[in-house]
């Protein structure tokens, strides 16, 4: 199914599809289906709304099976999991986490494939699915301000200090407005984008993560090369911001002093007056994240072919796994793994034409850079549906291309003419 114009009126399958991509980003990107259960607000585990969402988007899939899918990504899940269950096969022990794992792999790669059936490749869907995460986006930043004001407001996270709104982890809250700058600048009028971005700069603020902290200033960066965001006004205002992030860092100790900060935050302005000491902390930061990933690539280094098997950084000694999506994938399956990764963000992005291909620098170095400090970007949900979003809008660029290659006259076939003196 191509796109169609504006003007076309919607048949009732694309009215389904906006219907259902609008919701699934409502309930998904803003990690609301975990929320509400973390919370005790509603009964139903997460996993409930992915099969309600299987279930809806059924129809849809059995009507356009071919046209709605990406072919990359398609190869991409079935040598994910085709990998994963013959890991599981040969090194598996019967472990409850391993098998856990295993199941989450499963999971993920049908989420990803329902959520493409959902998107459709109509690129007016697109654009509500992009006003519905610049939405969401914004709704982060604020529940962000409202949780620095009050750290109780969303619930004891266990990480005192540091905003995280809906996704009550701050490292889940940063990386979602990073993916909501990629996603929503774009469809946002020129006046709004730098109050839209320093916004989200705002935000990530909040939740001290380090990498999406990165990650804004390599966005912006990128945008004001590009000329995506008016380079009058945009240049003074990101400085301003940058400088004040800076200055609260190197003020740690001033502020700890005029202010009863909990251990959590003082640990992180210390580590930003002094990124580079090594030292342990509170949150499994810094010195045990370096521990950690020592740990990890000693066991790829003893099987870096083969790997030690599904999950065998979270059956390990440590409370949790790398904090490093490559070396948590070495660690279970060699060299392999560390491709896992990029090659999800290959398939989604493969042959993007016109408007989504201006997405594909800024979202691949999003996701890759991401990696290096989450190990949890094949299973979290809000980025594999961002994932699945970027599939569908390549899908929908490449449709708009061949249509309009289609439409044009092949004057190849016309007689020439003899011009003569």
């Amino acid at each position: 199914m191509y796109p169609t114009p504006d003007a076309t009126p919607w048949t009732w399958q694309e009215r389904y599809h906006c219907f259902l991509a609008v919701l699934a980003t409502a309930i998904f990107f803003t990690d609301l289906d975990t929320y509400v259960y973390w919370a005790a607000v509603s009964p139903l585990p997460p996993i409930t709304w992915i099969y309600l969402f299987c279930v809806l988007a059924l129809p849809l899939i059995l009507a356009s099976p071919y046209r709605c899918l990406s072919k990359p990504l398609m190869i991409w899940g079935a040598g994910y999991l085709l990998l994963s269950l013959g890991a599981y096969v040969t090194f598996g022990t019967g472990n409850e986490l391993e098998v856990q794992e295993l199941r989450t792999r499963f999971l993920s790669t049908i989420f990803i494939v329902v959520m493409m059936a959902i998107f459709s490749s109509q690129s007016r869907v697109h654009r509500w699915v992009r006003w519905t995460i610049v939405i969401a986006t914004c709704m982060a930043v604020f529940n962000n301000i409202l949780g620095a004001s009050d750290p109780m407001l969303f619930g004891d996270s266990g990480v005192v200090g540091r905003a995280g709104g809906f996704y009550v982890n701050p490292n889940k809250a940063g990386m979602a407005l990073m993916l909501g700058i990629v996603f929503g600048t774009g469809v946002l009028p020129g006046g709004l984008r730098i109050p839209f971005i320093l916004a989200c700069g705002v935000g990530v603020l909040l939740t001290f993560s380090r990498g999406a902290m990165l990650i804004w200033i390599l966005l912006v960066g990128w945008m004001l090369f590009r000329n995506q965001i008016p380079h009058r006004h945009g240049i003074g205002w990101f400085t301003s911001l940058m400088v004040a992030g800076l200055f609260t860092g190197l003020q740690g100790e001033e502020i700890i002093r005029n202010f009863n900060l909990p251990p959590q935050l003082i640990e992180r302005l210390e580590w930003f007056k002094n990124p580079l000491e090594n030292k342990g902390d509170s949150e499994g930061s810094s010195g045990a994240r370096q521990e950690m990933a020592e740990n990890a690539w000693d066991m790829f280094l003893q099987r870096p072919f083969t790997g030690h098997g599904v999950g065998s950084t979270i059956t390990w000694s440590f409370p949790i796994s790398t904090h490093n999506m490559y070396l948590a994938n070495m660690a279970d399956h060699g060299l392999v793994g560390a491709l896992l990764l990029p090659g999800l963000t290959l398939a989604v992005v493969w042959g993007a034409k016109g408007m989504a291909q201006r997405l594909v620098p800024a979202l691949s170095v999003t996701m890759l850079i991401w990696g290096i400090f989450s190990h949890n970007l094949l299973d979290e949900r809000y980025i594999l549906l961002c994932f699945a979003l970027m599939g569908s809008m390549t899908i929908a660029s490449q449709a708009t291309e061949l249509s309009q290659v289609k439409s044009e006259p092949d004057y190849s076939l016309l007689p020439t003419q003899e011009y003569h003196d």
